[in-house]
């Protein structure tokens, strides 16, 4: 048993033997050629810029949703406060009214940290129609409401393709902004009087009484709730 196996053993040793093993160092590996190269970076580029802009817009719905819920909760609270005060919060109101609403936008810009107001017409990230100078007139306020059917309530200038300088206050400073700084944004956020939100898009110039003159909107609040927009 013992010389059967060790025979067999010896058989399988000298098979081994024989087998011709390649030598490493002859072994040519082939590499890629510059053409290859080229072909396979112009590959991942054309990829690369087809799902870049898809990518964008990806990320432009899923923060549009998020100021759109934002937004919903801000008109829902105001429309609770005014079914039992007959109108909507004062500007000193609001913020006791919006406590447990979330009024942050991550792209507000203007802003080092949430925690930070900007001051009216400013209600956190969105800018509220009873903090503008103007509608705190009661005869003014009346008149608004009156010449809309369905008005603005609350505006979010974030989502939008043009940036702004900070300033404080209801309009922009005399000589603190330049050049298309003072244009209206191209986008707005609305939250309506009547619990919907609205996406409009706004002209960054509109026709004057001359068919050929173009009249640029400086940015203003007042102009942001500017009943012309939705007439």
């Amino acid at each position: 048993m013992w010389t059967f196996t060790f025979t067999k053993a010896m058989k399988h040793i000298q098979v081994f033997r024989k087998l011709k093993v390649p030598n490493s160092s002859a072994v040519k590996i082939k590499g890629f050629t510059l053409t290859e190269v080229i072909v396979v970076l112009a590959i991942i580029a054309i990829v690369a810029a087809i799902m870049f802009p898809v990518i964008m817009n990806a990320k432009k719905s899923a923060y549009k949703a998020t100021t759109t819920s934002n937004l919903r909760q801000c008109i829902t609270a105001a429309l609770i406060y005014e079914g039992d005060n007959d109108d909507l919060p004062t500007a000193e109101a609001i913020f006791s009214t919006l406590a447990k609403v979330p009024t942050c936008d991550k792209m507000d810009y203007w802003r080092q940290s949430c925690s930070n107001e900007w001051g009216l017409p400013m209600v956190g990230s969105y800018g509220y129609v009873l903090g503008i100078e103007e509608f705190k007139d009661k005869e003014v306020w009346q008149a608004y409401k009156q010449s809309l059917p369905n008005y603005p309530v609350f505006a979010a200038i974030w989502y939008t393709d043009n940036k702004f300088t900070p300033f404080h206050g209801n309009s922009a400073p005399a000589g603190g902004c330049f050049g298309e700084d003072c244009f209206l944004p191209n986008k707005i956020l609305y939250a309506m009087h009547d619990g919907s939100i609205l996406n409009w898009h706004v002209k960054k110039y509109r026709a004057g009484k001359d068919p050929g003159e173009l009249i640029g909107w400086a940015f203003a609040w007042s102009n942001i709730f500017n009943d012309e927009l939705f007439l």
